[in-house]
C-alpha cells in the first residue's frame, strides 16, 4: 500500500511523513518504492547531521555570502541530468537537532535550499519523504522531540504499521532464510517484540540475521549461539536457537511436497484426512497461508506435480482458504485465471464461491 501512496504524492506534489516504530521496515519500502519505479534515492540521516551538511557551506564572492551546494543535492542534479526523478528521504525527522529541522522546514515547504533548487523532472518535482518515530509510545522511549504544528501540516501522514503477512512476502522475494521465515510463521508475535534487553527482535534484526547465518556455516554452535543473540536478545534468541538447532525436523514446503507425492494414489477425501491430521492438524492460521502461498506461487507456473498445490488449499480450512485467495486476487488477479485452468482448480474455486468475489 505504501508504494501506491508514494507514487501517488509524487504525481500530486505532496510530501509524505511515514511514521512508525524502529525496524519495521520505513526505510526499506521507500528503498523498494525508489527502485520499483527507477527514481534516484538520497537518504539524509538528520539525527546524524550539522546544519552545514544539509544545506551546504557559505563563501563569499564579490562580497557577496554564496551558498555552496551540498553533495547530496549535487548527486540529485547528476541524477536528473541523466534522465531519473528523485526521492529526498529525511529519516528520524523528529531526533534532529532543532536548526537542522528547521532547515527540513524550508527544504520541505519550497523545495529549495536558499538559491539552489531541488530538480525536478519530466514535469514532476522532487518526492520529499519524511520518516520519525512516535512520540508517545509507553513502551519506547525514543528521546524524540515533537514536530512543530506547521512542519507536520505539509506532510501526508502515513501511520506504519507492523504488517507479518506483508513482511513473510518481502522475506520470500528477498531471500530471507527459510528457518527465520517459518519461524515467524509459528510465533508472529516475535517479528516485533519489545523486551527490556539491549537488543530484541525486529524485522530489520531478523533480514541482519538472515544474512549473518549465511555466512556463519563454518563457525561452531557455541559462536553461532552467541551471533543470534547479539541480535535478538536472550529470551527470544535462545527460542530462536532451540529452533534453528532442530530445523531439519520441522514441516517445511518440501516435507510437505514430499508427503503429498508419497501419498498421492489416496483418494480425493483419504489425502484430504491425512494433510488435516499430520499437516496442518493446530497449525496457526499464517503458516497455513505462508505453505498455501509458497507454493500457489511455484506450481502456478509449473507443468509438473500440481496435484501438489491442488491437494494441499483442498485440505485448508475454508475461511483461511478464502483470505488466501483474496490475498492471490489482490496481488495478480491473471493468476485466479491460470489457476482456474489446472486440474481441480474450478473446484477448488466453488468452495469458496460464496466467500469472496472474483
Amino acid at each position: 500500500m505504501l508504494s501506491k501512496i508514494l507514487e501517488v504524492a509524487r504525481l500530486s506534489d505532496e510530501n509524505v511523513l511515514i511514521e512508525g516504530v524502529h525496524g519495521i521496515g520505513k526505510s526499506q519500502q521507500v528503498k523498494d518504492y525508489a527502485k520499483k519505479y527507477n527514481l534516484h534515492l538520497e537518504i539524509l540521516y538528520l539525527s546524524h547531521q550539522e546544519v552545514g551538511d544539509l544545506i551546504g557551506m557559505p563563501t563569499i564572492v564579490n562580497n557577496i555570502t554564496i551558498w555552496t551546494q551540498p553533495s547530496w543535492l549535487v548527486r540529485m542534479e547528476e541524477a536528473t541530468k541523466n534522465g531519473q526523478g528523485c526521492v529526498l528521504f529525511l529519516d528520524e525527522l523528529n531526533r534532529a537537532q532543532r536548526d537542522v529541522r528547521q532547515t527540513a522546514l524550508q527544504i520541505t515547504l519550497e523545495k529549495k535550499l536558499h538559491d539552489h533548487d531541488l530538480p525536478s523532472f519530466d514535469g514532476l518535482e522532487t518526492l520529499v519523504i519524511a520518516a520519525i518515530n512516535p512520540d508517545d509510545d509507553t513502551k519506547i522511549d525514543y528521546q524524540v522531540d515533537e514536530l512543530d504544528a506547521a512542519l507536520k501540516d505539509r506532510f501526508l501522514h502515513y501511520e506504519m504499521k507492523l504488517d507479518v503477512k506483508a513482511w513473510l512476502r518481502w522475506a520470500r522475494e528477498n531471500k530471507i532464510s527459510d528457518e527465520i521465515t517459518f519461524f515467524i510463521t509459528e510465533f508472529p508475535d516475535r517479528l516485533f517484540y519489545f523486551t527490556q534487553e539491549p537488543t530484541y527482535p525486529t524485522p530489520r534484526s531478523w533480514a541482519k540475521l538472515s544474512q549473518v547465518l549465511k555466512n556463519s556455516s563454518r563457525v561452531n554452535e557455541t559462536t553461532r549461539k552467541t551471533i543470534i543473540y547479539g541480535k535478538l536478545g536472550q529470551s527470544i534468541g535462545s527460542q530462536f536457537f532451540s529452533y534453528h538447532k532442530n530445523f531439519s525436523k520441522v514441516i517445511t514446503m518440501k516435507y510437505i511436497e514430499e508427503f503429498i507425492l508419497e501419498n498421492i494414489l489416496l483418494d480425493k477425501n483419504e489425502m484430504r484426512s491425512k494433510i488435516q491430521k499430520e499437516i496442518l492438524y493446530d497449525r496457526p492460521k499464517i503458516w497455513i497461508s505462508e505453505i498455501a502461498d509458497r507454493l500457489f506461487i511455484k506450481y502456478i507456473k509449473s507443468k509438473k506435480n500440481q496435484n501438489i498445490l491442488i491437494s494441499f488449499l483442498d485440505s485448508i480450512d475454508l475461511e483461511i482458504l478464502a483470505s488466501i485467495f483474496e490475498n492471490i486476487k489482490e496481488r495478480n488477479k491473471n493468476t485466479l485465471v491460470k489457476f482456474t485452468l489446472l486440474d481441480g482448480g474450478n473446484e477448488i474455486i466453488s468452495k469458496i464461491a460464496n466467500k469472496i468475489e472474483f
